[in-house]
């Protein structure tokens, strides 16, 4: 947090080289803020952009990373306590759908404006980034069990380093500051590389640019331009050969909104069209519905009644295009 604020690298570099030399290796826990501190979204004064950038270090750094609930919609809170554990802003209705009695306490009062339904819908938005970082480092085996090397770089408002896990290298490059930073000259140290030509892909989805690695595994990497408070992330890819592999998942699937009641939404994101299977199961396992519904690209929310289900957690497995999405939900 104090990097983000800052705009400094000396303070988060200072500190993953403190935390890797006191805890066994990967045995640590991370976290922005907790229920014991000022919210995220606070400290930061409301700015969305450090906010996001807070939330790519923190899951893509070392350790086992926790979320305190709503920072990944931008909740504010600041003590005593109960004002930084106010209830969970779902949707834009009557108490931001976190209950149909009376709350504990009130919610936020910009509940309307800050809500998991409305950010789930903008691809945009805090929730969507938290979303495909989970789903980045899920992919990639470097981001949960590699090693950690720091990229040196003169300028204290970038911050560089190489995960590196078997034969998988994914590198990870933030602009703290708020300008945007051009030609940033680098060498990376890949590991369990041959020499040759290969690509770094950029995961959130800003291109790819060819690279050549030389035989003692470091390459000269210019980044041309890095936007104002941002990051990207890049796996190294060979391609033909099969040994760097990253797939983008075929099919994208949001629910909305949580908690639901009588029906839920689907949200499809694939321009293919066919039969999408579905099966919701309770927290035991046990099957409850098995149905089916047709998906286009020009129509992709799908309606599913839920009716008939008790209060609770859910599960539901889709089967589209032989991809399979599980996705969990509340039943309110």
């Amino acid at each position: 947090m104090n990097a983000v604020i800052n705009e400094n690298s000396n303070y988060i570099s200072e500190s993953v080289v403190e935390v890797l030399n006191s805890y066994p290796f990967l045995q640590f826990g991370t976290f922005l803020t907790n229920h014991d501190m000022n919210r995220v979204m606070s400290v930061l004064n409301e700015d969305e952009a450090k906010a996001k950038l807070a939330a790519s270090l923190l899951l893509t750094l070392p350790g086992i990373p926790y979320i305190y609930y709503g920072e990944e919609i931008g909740m504010t809170g600041v003590k005593p306590d109960e004002y930084i554990r106010t209830p969970m802003q779902w949707t834009a209705n009557s108490n931001a759908g976190f209950t149909q009695g009376t709350p504990w306490i009130a919610v936020n009062s910009d509940y309307t404006l800050k809500n998991v339904e409305d950010q789930q819908s903008n691809p945009n938005s805090l929730w969507s980034l938290y979303r495909d970082l989970i789903e980045i480092r899920n992919n990639e085996a470097s981001l949960r069990r590699g090693n950690y090397k720091p990229v040196h770089t003169s300028n204290t408002s970038i911050f560089a380093f190489v995960r590196h896990y078997e034969s998988d290298n994914v590198f990870v490059i933030s602009n703290l500051s708020d300008n945007q930073v051009s030609d940033i000259s680098l060498q990376l140290p890949f590991s369990g590389v041959t020499s040759g030509e290969y690509s770094l892909y950029d995961l959130l989805g800003g291109g790819a640019q060819s690279i050549t690695i030389s035989g003692d595994g470091y390459t000269a990497v210019t980044i041309n331009d890095l936007p104002a408070q941002s990051t990207r992330i890049y796996t190294l890819k060979s391609p033909g050969t099969g040994v760097f592999n990253y797939s983008i998942p075929e099919i994208e699937v949001n629910l909305f909104p949580v908690p639901a009641n009588d029906i839920v939404f689907a949200k499809i994101s694939s321009n293919r069209s066919g039969k999408v299977d579905y099966t919701i199961m309770d927290m035991t396992g046990r099957r409850i519905i098995t149905s089916s519904f047709w998906h286009t690209e020009s129509d992709q929310n799908h309606g599913i009644a839920i009716g008939d289900l008790t209060r609770g957690f859910y599960i539901i497995n889709f089967k589209f295009n032989g991809s399979i999405k599980s996705k969990r939900f509340i039943v309110q």
